[in-house]
């Protein structure tokens, strides 16, 4: 509960500066950009979150990569993320952001789960599906799950459209033993 809290915290304070400031699409796509570095560098995650690194060290890294490539909010937010020791939080802390821009702009997000990769022009028609739906605009991600057979599994802030052949069989099935 308290690493919940702590993401809420600090992705309200980096949204509240973001929109103050009227870049909160600068501000997110700096922050995913941020997100890419950790996730393709796991040895400089490691390193910035490691305890016995004194902040004065990772303050050095982080000017090294990210001072004059980022917006100054962007890059004093690392610092109190350093200095604050929640740099582990990071993704949460993003995720919480881009909740509340979502909000703001009246955008559902979700995740269409495949078997294998869909391409962004499908992931779009599959938006726009979702969008006659649910009334409202829908961003949706990509993620791979090999349990479905086939098809596509959408999910919507805790609500599912479920077109995966999975499903389907599983429907069939009841049908079958119901007579």
């Amino acid at each position: 509960m308290a690493g919940l809290t702590v993401e809420i915290t600090y992705g309200n304070a980096i949204y509240m500066a973001a929109k103050e400031e009227n870049i909160l699409d600068d501000i997110r796509d700096e922050l995913k950009e941020i997100e890419k570095a950790f996730l393709e560098n796991p040895q400089l995650n490691e390193l910035l979150k490691n305890p016995a690194v004194s902040t004065t060290d990772k303050k050095i890294i982080l000017n090294k990569i990210f001072k004059n490539n980022i917006n100054e909010i962007s890059f004093n937010f690392l610092n109190v993320l350093i200095d604050k020791r929640r740099i582990g939080s990071f993704g949460g802390i993003l995720k919480e952001f881009n909740k509340l821009v979502a909000e703001k702009e009246g955008v559902m997000e979700g995740i269409v789960y495949s078997v294998i990769p869909i391409d962004e022009k499908r992931i779009g028609q599959l938006e726009l599906e979702a969008e006659k739906l649910l009334n409202k605009q829908v961003k949706l991600k990509n993620e791979l799950d090999d349990t479905l057979i086939g098809g596509v599994s959408i999910e919507i802030e805790g609500k599912l459209i479920d077109a995966s052949l999975k499903s389907r069989l599983k429907g069939l099935t009841k049908e079958l033993l119901k007579k």
